[in-house]
Formats: structure tokens, C-alpha cells, sequence
């Protein structure tokens, strides 16, 4: 099972399940976020452990200001 977030808009982009073999890149699904910045956060169930990442979207330059704003509200383990 994964999920992928829009994490200043909480907005669910793409939700379902999936397969991937050990080791290897699998593309899931498209996921457009749409214009500007952000983070998406990507929720994933593996092995009956949640396991969390994220994607920094848009054209560089980035804010520091902004991204630390984003990882603060997605809460992610080690990245607080």
C-alpha cells in the first residue's frame, strides 16, 4: 500500500497498492502535483512496516525558509 501527498495541501494525489521486487526501481503511477513548490510525502507499507519519504517538486531555486516549513508539517522521522 502506498500513498503520495501533497504535503502543503494534504491533497492525496495517488493511493493503492502495489509490487515491486527487491532492489529495482518500479514506476507506480503518474503523480502530477501541479505548478510551484512543494513536498510530496510518500507513505508506504512494506513488509507489514510503514516506512515514509519525501519529493522536493518544482524549479529550483528552493527557499530554505519554504522546505523546512514542509518537513516540519510532514513530520518526518530523522528530517524534523
Amino acid at each position: 500500500e502506498v500513498k503520495v501527498s501533497d504535503v502543503a495541501s494534504g491533497r492525496t494525489l495517488w493511493k493503492g497498492g502495489f509490487r515491486a521486487e527487491a532492489n529495482t526501481a518500479t514506476a507506480i503511477a503518474p503523480v502530477d502535483p501541479g505548478a510551484g513548490q512543494g513536498v510530496l510525502l510518500i507513505e508506504y507499507t512494506v513488509d507489514g512496516l510503514r516506512r515514509v519519504n519525501h519529493y522536493l517538486y518544482g524549479e529550483p531555486p528552493f527557499r530554505l525558509a519554504d522546505y523546512r516549513k514542509w518537513i516540519r508539517k510532514a513530520k518526518i522521522p530523522g528530517l524534523d
